[in-house]
């Protein structure tokens, strides 16, 4: 039981007296309710803050999408690498059933003009085809540039956004300083 006291009385002495503590100890900004110049300087910073957590969100944002139009880029040109073939493979076999209905004809095969005919008509459809597949992938990669270029553009606005709040930071820093000297009594 005297024990128990012993350690009550310990530990109330020790908050009494670390509350004297810091009732006497100077803290390096002065508490709340002090200079007001220096209470909007610490509004301020922390606006600044603030501004600088947003800046670097939008710049991540326009990082991804500027890889996402990067893929996207890459993709559609795959694609119209892929389009191309397949038009310059319509036309060789267009050329070729050409070929084949100029000699049924000089040998007069009949029955075989017939079917070159409805080959060169399918081989055609297949060419339109194709190359309205190349028409679209070409749209497709000059939207994808433009995407690509504004995301780039967006990105170099972010960072100059950036450099901005990270002046505005350090300027409304220094004024605390100021303001904080200021409001220090002289000594004399």
């Amino acid at each position: 039981m005297l024990i128990r006291k012993t350690l009550i009385a310990l530990a109330v002495c020790t908050l009494c007296a670390g509350a004297a503590f810091a009732q006497t100890s100077t803290s390096p900004t002065p508490p709340s309710g002090g200079n007001p110049a220096v209470n909007q300087d610490n509004r301020d910073i922390r606006q600044d803050r603030r501004d600088l957590r947003q800046d670097n969100r939008d710049i991540r944002q326009d990082r991804s999408n500027i890889a996402n139009d990067r893929t996207d880029l890459r993709q559609d040109r795959n694609q119209l690498n892929q389009d191309r073939s397949a038009d310059q493979q319509a036309a060789a076999q267009r050329r070729q059933d050409l070929n084949t209905l100029r000699n049924d004809r000089q040998s007069g095969n009949s029955t075989a003009l017939a079917q070159d005919r409805q080959n060169l008509r399918r081989d055609d459809s297949t060419l339109r085809q194709d190359n309205r597949a190349v028409q679209r992938d070409r749209r497709d990669i000059g939207n994808d540039r433009r995407d690509l270029r504004q995301d780039r553009q967006d990105l170099h606005t972010d960072r100059a956004d950036r450099r901005q709040d990270h002046r505005d930071l350090n300027a409304d820093r220094a004024e605390r300083r100021n303001d904080a000297r200021a409001a220090r009594p002289h000594r004399g």
